[in-house]
């Protein structure tokens, strides 16, 4: 459930998975920049993770939303296990589903998002 993306400073990059479970982040990149590229498949929408010099761990700004369809209680669990904290357990968000709030390993606030408990 949860990825592992080793950038070139060796500092690991966690993040949990838009694809099915066990799928790697692949590492991505040329001409000055290195990231880690969520899985996906045919025209879904994915991610990336973009290591940079001035980039930091925040709790502010916009929050992001990982999918985690279907997987809600063992992402939750891989959190706790990698050093990561809920700040918002499971809960309702009408008929848009489910969702927690995460801060994870790096101090990053996320939001994990499945449409089914």
């Amino acid at each position: 459930m949860l990825g592992r993306y080793s950038g070139e400073k060796s500092r690991s990059r966690d993040c949990l998975l838009h694809g099915r479970a066990g799928e790697p982040v692949s590492k991505e990149g040329d001409g000055g920049f290195t990231f880690g590229l969520l899985p996906h498949s045919e025209q879904n929408a994915s991610g990336c993770l973009v290591e940079m010099e001035d980039n930091e761990p925040s709790q502010k700004g916009p929050l992001v939303y990982l999918s985690v369809e279907g997987r809600m209680d063992a992402a939750l669990a891989e959190v706790e296990r990698n050093n990561g904290k809920a700040v918002s357990p499971k809960h309702s968000i009408g008929p848009h589903g489910f969702r927690a709030i995460i801060i994870d390993s790096e101090g990053n606030k996320i939001a994990l998002h499945s449409h089914t408990e």
